[in-house]
């Protein structure tokens, strides 16, 4: 994220793949794909829920991280613990 921003004057759009925690989402988690587990991609490492990927952009220098898409809302019937999704946010400098 810090060459995202090294490069970015003003605004960064960023789409990745992202991980929503089933109540753990006040903590800012990433999953870890050790080998080609994503996609059969060995240079895709992580997947951040929302409030890491945040976090990674504030860390990077941006001063304003903007959700534009987010983790999806699931039933309360939906015991899945872990759900993948693309997330899109605008990181301003």
């Amino acid at each position: 994220m810090k060459r995202v921003a090294d490069v970015t004057k003003e605004l960064a759009i960023i789409e990745t793949e992202a991980a929503l925690f089933r109540r753990l989402e006040q903590h800012a988690l990433c999953e870890f794909f050790l080998s080609n587990e994503l996609n059969g991609d060995v240079s895709n490492w992580w997947a951040p829920n929302e409030k890491a990927l945040a976090g990674l952009c504030r860390a990077a220098g941006f001063s304003r991280v903007e959700s534009v898409v987010g983790p999806p809302l699931l039933a309360e019937t939906d015991r899945t613990p872990v759900t993948s999704y693309r997330s899109v946010v605008h990181a301003w400098k």
